[in-house]
């Protein structure tokens, strides 16, 4: 006698329009619920359904004819106009079918021994692997390790218990087993067999360890061009990083990552710098990847999660914004990574920034024009914890429709509360972002993606100095390859504000609270020996803003009445290469709205149409574009 299916999640519900994919669909559903209660051989063909379209009242005999010819012509009328059909899902007998002669199919197997052989070699046949003799096996756990050169530490294997001795055998507990094993990275391929003893299911993973050490090497390179000093700029970088995929022979994952950029400007402003290098940027980090919770507290207690990691990291960026500012930090994190279903939740308790800020001349000028920018170019520490989720959905009526949504928020000055002594030396801040994408596939060649942001920072620091807006280095920015793309980085906003386009120093732009939507059609234009050459056609909308007025520059902070004022819009096009493990494009954009132009209430004149604006234009401040050409790797977004 089969244990009953559960009756959530049922695909076949009374009233919905009957197709032979619905019953499928529900008789595969009571297949996999049967096999997480131990029935591990129980498969379609111990299920059939019997379908039936005959009205069920029409069986009710009655001796008035007049009665019965009555219900018939309710129940023909009742046909033509919504016709039913009755479904019974029933159980097939032993004996009904040649398929079903081994019983086995409807026993409950119950979890015996679990193998692990974590040193099989690459292309070996997994049944073979099991049947070979290791020079060592360990028991650990109730888990029996098999072994020759003792690439792995024993407790790697501590964890991670899905499948529990003595238990009902759960298929879906099985899969997610080898899935958690094949993400952790220091194997690169996972594979499961079962053998069976009575009614007991003993468990073997075959692991193929991944390569243990490696190098790699990129460069990358970008442009902005737009009207002002550090806004024309190709920007260079190389890469190189070393991974260790079994550090302490425990499957910890151990990264250094050493970037090294340059931005470059070809066009200079002769009142305000001569430099060819703008910007000389050089990082290093290093990152620990645990493949367990890393904490005082039990596993246990958090059931159904998978793909667990305990992060921590240090690192160390060093910024030369020439005669602008230097700027280096020091960072330490420790946090943590899982997953639930198609969620990702990503907890940092503790984040570390220690910034040393060296205001140069220029930016030391900039603050006599524009005197909030003070308040952003403070020195100080971050002490922050910070939370994210990220959700990857697939339409369940479209495959073809992908939904992406992440959501963060990182809070910083809790410490300083505790010791007031800190309240000058660390931020206290809360800040909150939101994202939401969405793609659609129209055709193998043409599909339509869409973006949405939202983001919103508060310092609530009540000391002089610092209680005005978050640190530059926390603020939202707008413009370059992967924003408003007809803007250069750092080159749009703040609002409507005119105080960055009209100087003649400092415009980079940085602000507390950012808005931006972005769509494009997509689509191939020709696929020549494996390379995919395509294009695109987009609109981006938003700006970056202020979260409190500050007198010295007016129209700079958010208000809702000036919302549609302050919005900036532009189009564009754009030429893309895809290699398929990496795209490269070159993407142009127009000013069709901008909160700087004067002229039309910022909009374009289709009848004074013109590439340039002159509206601002001065001897110390060149003619500024209306147009933009962005170079990035990857998609926008």
């Amino acid at each position: 006698q089969l244990v009953s299916a559960e009756p959530k999640a049922i695909s076949l519900k009374p009233g919905m329009r009957f197709s032979k994919e619905v019953v499928a669909t529900e008789l595969d559903r009571i297949v996999q619920l049967l096999r997480q209660k131990g029935y591990m051989r129980i498969t379609r063909d111990n299920f059939y359904a019997e379908v039936d379209t005959l009205e069920a009242d029409l069986l009710n005999l009655t001796i008035d004819p007049f009665v019965q010819a009555q219900k018939i012509a309710e129940a023909t009328q009742k046909r033509a106009l919504q016709p039913t059909i009755s479904v019974v899902l029933k159980q097939r007998e032993i004996n009904d079918s040649s398929l079903l002669k081994d019983s086995s199919s409807l026993h409950r197997f119950i979890v015996g021994k679990q193998h692990y052989y974590p040193e099989a070699v690459f292309g070996e046949v997994p049944d073979s692997v099991i049947t070979q003799k290791t020079l060592f096996t360990q028991k650990i756990n109730n888990k029996m390790v098999h072994y020759n050169e003792h690439l792995f530490k024993l407790k790697t294997f501590s964890g991670r218990r899905f499948l529990r001795q003595g238990d009902f055998y759960n298929e879906q507990e099985y899969i997610r087993t080898l899935n958690n094993y094949n993400q952790i990275g220091a194997w690169q391929q996972v594979d499961g067999r079962t053998t069976t003893r009575n009614d007991t299911v003993d468990i073997h993973l075959v692991m193929t360890p991944a390569l243990r050490q490696g190098f790699n090497f990129e460069v990358e390179a970008s442009r902005n061009t737009g009207d002002f000093l550090g806004s024309n700029l190709i920007g260079i970088s190389l890469n190189m990083g070393y991974k260790n995929r079994n550090f302490g022979r425990r499957a910890i994952q151990m990264n250094t990552l050493l970037r090294n950029g340059v931005e470059f400007a070809f066009r200079g402003n002769n009142n305000v710098t001569e430099n060819f290098v703008q910007t000389i940027q050089t990082s290093i980090t290093h990152t620990f990847v645990f493949p367990k919770f890393v904490a005082p507290f039990n596993i246990k207690s958090f059931p159904g999660i998978d793909n667990i990691r305990t992060i921590a990291g240090l690192g160390y960026a060093y910024t030369d914004r020439r005669q602008f500012y230097v700027l280096s930090v020091a960072t330490a994190n420790w946090g943590y990574e899982w997953r639930v279903k198609n969620k990702i939740w990503k907890y940092t308790p503790l984040n570390i920034e220690v910034y040393n800020l060296d205001t140069l001349q220029l930016l030391r000028d900039a603050f006599l024009s524009n005197p909030f920018l003070r308040t952003a170019f403070n020195t100080g520490s971050v002490v922050s914890q910070n939370l994210s989720l990220t959700i990857n959905t697939t339409g369940k009526r479209n495959p073809n429709i992908n939904h992406f949504k992440r959501i963060f928020i990182e809070e910083a000055g809790t410490l300083a509360g505790v010791v007031p002594a800190l309240r000058r030396q660390i931020y206290r801040y809360l800040k909150l972002e939101a994202e939401y994408r969405q793609r659609i596939v129209l055709t193998p060649k043409t599909s339509i993606a869409f973006r949405a942001m939202a983001g919103i920072g508060y310092n609530y620091n009540r000391l002089a100095g610092k209680d005005s807006s978050l640190p530059f280095f926390k603020q939202f920015v707008a413009g370059g390859p992967n924003s408003m793309r007809a803007w250069g980085l750092r080159q749009l906003g703040l609002g409507s504000s005119l105080l960055s386009d009209t100087s003649s120093t400092f415009r980079d732009r940085f602000g507390d609270v950012q808005l931006e939507f972005n769509a494009e059609y997509r689509f191939t234009v020709a696929n020549i020996g494996g390379l995919k050459l395509g294009s695109a056609f987009f609109i981006d909308a938003g700006n970056i803003w202020n979260l409190k007025r500050t007198a010295g520059n007016p129209n700079a902070e958010f208000n809702f009445n000036r919302l549609y004022q302050d919005l900036a819009i532009a189009m564009g096009t754009s030429v893309r290469l895809d290699f398929d493990y990496f795209l490269i494009r070159v993407d142009f954009g127009y000013k069709v709205k901008d909160p700087a132009r004067l002229a039309n209430n910022g909009w374009m004149s289709i009848k004074d149409f013109t590439w340039q604006n002159y509206e601002f234009a001065s001897p110390t401040r060149p003619v500024r574009n209306n147009f933009a050409f962005q170079l990035g790797i990857g998609l926008p977004f």
